[in-house]
């Protein structure tokens, strides 16, 4: 699953360029789960989510790519 942190005037540009920056990962979005806006003293005590943040801050995208083996999914 992904985290994507946007700047973006509404929720509907915002899930418009997730969507674009996580296929040009070469990932394919299957569903949204939530959206939501949201403020950076939010993740103060979250290093990783306060990164992505800021990178959504000052270049539009920030995001988390949460990965886990194929095995993984079997146990």
């Amino acid at each position: 699953y992904i985290n994507c942190w946007v700047n973006a005037k509404d929720e509907t540009t915002a899930k418009d360029k997730a969507v674009k920056y996580i296929k040009t990962q070469e990932w394919e979005p299957l569903n949204i789960e939530e959206i939501y806006i949201t403020n950076r003293e939010r993740y103060v005590d979250e290093p990783d989510s306060l990164e992505c943040f800021e990178q959504a801050i000052n270049c539009g995208v920030g995001a988390i790519f949460c990965t886990w083996s194929i095995n993984d999914e079997d146990e």
